[in-house]
């Protein structure tokens, strides 16, 4: 509304002339003219959203000098005068100044226009949302992410203790002298305890291209602004989900074509290129534009004074003697119309442009649904074969610390069996994440992550 705001100006200008002439009649009957000038000018003006501009005007000279032709040695002229231009073809309508702004041409950007700038402004909004959205999405794949290192922590420190008890075990038969304590088998089940000890380091530090527990709680940290190291560590509280979700592939999908915050950035621009269409076809017409002025002149000896007529130039301007008048039409057009053909061609190109991007969009993210809600199905049945799987490995481990312990089987089926538990719990750990992440990551697609943590900064989604 800035560009619709009143503008005021004033200036004020003296002149001291000494000028000499070849003809004493350009000079006002004198040779050498002898001048002292002040002006004192200002001046209002205001354009309103039907682009009509008014304008008032007042003006106090003081002229001095030596013509002999003067009724007054020096005088007082002022005049005030007031003016109004409205638009008839071009530039007219509340609608194209809404959008072009005053003073705009064919084929700019329209920077000034108020409708314009909203759009720019609810624009900025849904890349602002786009941003977040992904913050809260890194922010979730952080957390679970360094849910899964506690899990692959306690993993690899049960295989750590489960180890170490089979390496004393055979130790002790080694140092009594017992069958299954041979030199070999002790060495085994020492590289082995080892092995998972170097595990335990990795997974806390990093390492074999993984990042570390260390490393994902900084992460974590990182992204809800706390300081990198505050002395304790952080844990997530929430238990992966472990409930079946099942989501309808047509709802899911409306629900995404109305509250993603692309589709509503994207709309925002059709909306803004389908303005600027409208204004570029106005510059099609001529220019046609209704004028008219009024002025009140006064004239005398002194600015303010007592006395006869021309006595004083304020009362002789307040007496309304001296009133003039001006009215008419003005008009002007260029005749092949080059600029605002072009303008026309280039803003309707523009919104085809848009029209097709909006289309592949609604396209691509009606897949991402469809590929969101096969990934959660996808991730629940590997889900639920990670779980049957520790549970067969827990109870294949017990079995066999029985039998290693009754000598009935070698210590390779135990260090077997520890392998395959700590395998299963490490995926396990990987498939919950994945399984909580799928549904994360379908919110997002569907365009409502923000709504669904209690942060509602965009009007695109209808609550």
């Amino acid at each position: 509304m800035a560009e619709f705001d009143s503008q005021i100006g004033s200036s004020l200008t003296t002149q001291n002339n000494d000028r000499v002439f070849n003809n004493a009649t350009l000079g006002g009957e004198v040779q050498e003219l002898l001048q002292d000038y002040v002006e004192l000018d200002s001046t209002w003006s205001r354009r309103n959203v039907w682009g009509t501009q008014f304008d008032a005007r007042s003006i106090y000279t003081y002229d001095s000098n030596n013509r002999s032709g003067n009724r007054f040695p020096s005088y007082w002229e002022s005049q005030i005068e007031l003016g109004v231009r409205q638009p008839l073809m071009r530039g007219a309508g509340r609608e194209f100044n809404m959008i072009a702004g005053p003073n705009a041409q064919p084929g700019f950007n329209f920077s000034n226009g108020i409708w314009i700038a909203r759009i720019n402004t609810k624009i900025s909004q849904a890349d602002f949302d786009i941003a977040l959205r992904d913050h809260f999405l890194d922010l979730y794949t952080a957390y679970w992410e360094l849910q899964r290192q506690y899990a692959a922590y306690h993993a690899a420190v049960q295989a750590r203790d489960v180890s170490y008890r089979i390496w004393q075990t055979v130790l002790s038969k080694k140092q009594s002298g017992l069958t299954g304590g041979e030199a070999y088998k002790e060495a085994q089940s020492r590289a082995t305890y080892y092995r998972y000890v170097r595990e335990v380091q990795t997974v806390l530090g990093g390492g074999n291209g993984s990042t570390g527990l260390y490393s994902s709680e900084r992460t974590l940290r990182r992204l809800i602004g706390l300081p990198p190291n505050a002395g304790e560590l952080l844990r997530p509280t929430d238990s992966p989900a472990a409930a079946r979700f099942e989501f309808d592939l047509h709802t899911s999908i409306g629900k995404a074509l109305t509250c993603r915050s692309e589709l509503c950035r994207q709309r925002l621009e059709l909306q803004n290129r389908n303005l600027r269409l409208i204004a570029a076809k106005n510059f099609l017409l001529p220019q046609l534009d209704l004028i008219g002025r009024t002025r009140v002149r006064g004239f005398g000896d002194d600015l303010d004074g007592d006395g006869g007529r021309f006595a004083s130039a304020t009362d002789d301007l307040l007496s309304l003697d001296h009133q003039e008048w001006q009215f008419g039409v003005e008009m002007g057009v260029s005749p092949q119309r080059r600029q605002a053909k072009a303008a026309v061609r280039n803003a309707a190109l523009e919104l085809q442009r848009e029209r097709a991007v909006l289309r592949e969009q609604e396209r691509a993210i009606a897949f991402e649904v469809e590929e969101a809600i096969a990934e959660i199905e996808s991730a629940y049945l590997t889900l639920q074969s990670s779980i049957a799987r520790v549970e067969a490995g827990s109870q294949r481990l017990k079995s066999s610390e029985a039998l290693y312990a009754a000598g009935k089987i070698q210590l390779e089926f135990l260090i077997d069996a520890t392998e395959e538990l700590v395998q299963s719990q490490t995926q396990l750990a990987v498939d919950r994440s994945r399984y909580s992440l799928s549904l994360v990551r379908l919110s997002r697609t569907t365009g409502t992550l923000l709504s669904d943590v209690g942060v509602h900064s965009s009007h695109c989604c209808p609550e």
